[in-house]
């Protein structure tokens, strides 16, 4: 609950910034230089993959390393093991959303509810995208990653966000899909926490970085380590390209 307060502060800090948002749906295109002029406000609704290692941050300052810098004011709401459900019911949350002039609300289902209650999952995608769309705010989805023990839960979390984001006209971050690209490539690269379902440092890293790619169109390679000391300048530069490398894949296959 203490955490959950702080950002709630947070959030009525940012209504300064609320003028910044542009009065149309940001949409991300390659080398478009319109993403250096003018701050963003990009919001994180989800649970504890986002806080973990405070992706939120990390996404700001990662594009705050770009030449010329990408400014964003970045938020989150969430709650240890929250459902999208869960977060629509809770007036509280609503009453935030509504109160800052966010450019795009990047939804983060409960890691399994794409897999075990797919219609639960779309039901309350939708209701979101619905109450954002009253907003003016773009609709986005944090595709998540399969558990490290059950890796094919990858495919199924891939057709679940994808469907919803194909319907809902909403932008997919294929974090999920890098993850699984990564693991296979360079194992030796953490992403799991101990618990084998949260993120280790790499890991909110190279979500942060799929990001970064998803909302500017912009490949994340040559970035910083945006403030995170284990990740070294090498597993960077290998979490850059990997994270452009299934944004660009996704992008190609679900824009044909």
């Amino acid at each position: 609950m203490k955490t959950y307060l702080a950002v709630l502060v947070f959030l009525m800090s940012l209504c300064q910034h609320s003028a910044y948002g542009s009065k149309e749906n940001w949409s991300p295109v390659e080398n478009n230089s319109d993403h250096n002029k003018v701050p963003r406000n990009i919001l994180f609704i989800g649970n504890s993959y986002v806080y973990f290692n405070d992706l939120d941050v990390v996404l700001k300052e990662l594009a705050a390393s770009a030449k010329p810098p990408v400014k964003l004011y970045t938020a989150r709401l969430t709650r240890g093991g929250a459902t999208l459900e869960m977060h629509y019911k809770d007036a509280k949350i609503k009453q935030a959303v509504s109160k800052v002039k966010w450019d795009v609300v990047i939804l983060q289902e409960q890691s399994m509810r794409p897999v075990t209650d797919f219609e639960r999952f779309y039901e309350y995608a939708k209701k979101w995208d619905v109450f954002l769309d009253q907003q003016n705010a773009k609709t986005a989805f944090f595709m998540t990653w399969a558990r490290q023990h059950k890796p094919e839960m990858t495919d199924t979390l891939n057709r679940s966000y994808t469907y919803a984001g194909r319907h809902l006209d909403a932008f997919v971050a294929p974090v999920g899909l890098a993850w699984s690209l990564l693991h296979k490539s360079h194992p030796e690269i953490p992403l799991y926490d101990e618990d084998k379902s949260h993120p280790h440092s790499h890991g909110t890293y190279l979500a942060a970085c799929v990001f970064y790619a998803t909302l500017t169109g912009q490949s994340p390679e040559g970035l910083s380590n945006a403030g995170m000391k284990d990740v070294t300048s090498k597993q960077a530069q290998v979490l850059q390209k990997n994270a452009w490398q299934a944004v660009q894949a996704y992008t190609k296959k679900h824009t044909q």
